[in-house]
């Protein structure tokens, strides 16, 4: 594979990261998304598990409460990974087509000699 394939693939990779990105921005921006999954489920739900935990009366479901809390660790962190994925690869993206063009220069040079 050439420097130029290998540059586009990488550009490839990076535009689709920032989709992903992108299209966790618009869900975050989506009123119904904030309300049920933002201020519902990260929030009040954790709120209420916390409580739960320290009801005597809730000790034995101790263990589905703990497995709900760490369902809303999970989904929280993976919502900040894919942002800082592609915040990431915007930068990469940057990086990426400043060498495209130099590459194409390059490939570009040696096909002329």
């Amino acid at each position: 594979m050439s420097d130029v394939e290998q540059i586009e693939l990488s550009m490839s990779q990076a535009k689709k990261l920032i989709e992903r990105k992108d299209i966790l921005n618009r869900l975050f921006e989506h009123k119904d998304f904030k309300a049920l999954i933002v201020e519902e489920y990260f929030n009040d739900e954790a709120v209420r598990l916390v409580h739960m935990m320290s009801d005597q009366s809730m000790a034995e479901y101790r263990e589905q409460i703990i497995k709900n809390m760490d369902g809303i660790s999970t989904l929280r962190e993976w919502f900040r990974v894919v942002k800082q994925m592609g915040d990431t690869a915007e930068t990469d993206l940057a990086e990426a087509q400043e060498e495209y063009i130099e590459a194409l220069a390059e490939e570009n040079m040696g096909e002329e000699v």
